[in-house]
């Protein structure tokens, strides 16, 4: 492929996957849930690249547009990570440990994360980055097998009961699978 196909190729992957980040946005307003942050994996880091306030007069926002971290520190991270297959996941963390220790996380630690996540299928952290803050992390998967992106709900904990946070999780979950659904296979 020449180099202008390719950057052809490269651009329509952007709008489609710019149009799939929107379409989830849209279908979680549209469910009630207020999307805060829509974090993209770049290499060994994610990358927030959207944000959507909901109505609440007290906004969490746990990370800036534009602010990177190595994954396995936020949740939309870990979430990523959980979609993986486990050769890939240890390779980014091995790689990273030295980033996240720095951070306060050791890879037993992280790793306790990831499977956990697997198991539940998104994240939940009671206690966010930010105190007094609960967080909900759902990854979207690409085909083949690759994380793309994490959409992330995150409230006052006080605001966020058990039966509410399992609501948020379900809607992610039901958004990212349509969105899924209409990628490019």
């Amino acid at each position: 492929m020449d180099d202008d196909a390719s950057g052809k190729a490269e651009g329509a992957q952007s709008i489609r996957r710019a149009v799939a980040i929107l379409s989830v946005l849209a279908a979680g307003q549209e469910a009630g849930v207020r999307l805060t942050d829509v974090t993209e994996r770049t290499g060994l880091d994610t990358l927030c690249v959207a944000r959507r306030l909901g109505v609440f007069p007290i906004q969490v926002l746990m990370v800036d547009v534009g602010q990177r971290r190595p994954l396995g520190m936020s949740s939309a991270g870990l979430a990523m990570l959980a979609r993986l297959q486990e050769v890939e996941c240890e390779e980014i963390l091995t790689q990273n440990e030295v980033r996240l220790r720095r951070l306060g996380l050791s890879l037993p630690r992280v790793r306790e994360l990831v499977a956990t996540t697997q198991r539940r299928g998104h994240v939940i952290r009671e206690h966010g980055l930010i105190p007094g803050t609960k967080v909900v992390s759902v990854a979207l998967e690409a085909p083949g097998g690759k994380s793309l992106a994490a959409f992330t709900a995150a409230g006052i904990d006080r605001r966020m009961s058990q039966q509410h946070t399992a609501e948020i999780a379900a809607r992610l979950k039901e958004s990212v699978a349509r969105i899924e659904t209409m990628l490019p296979r």
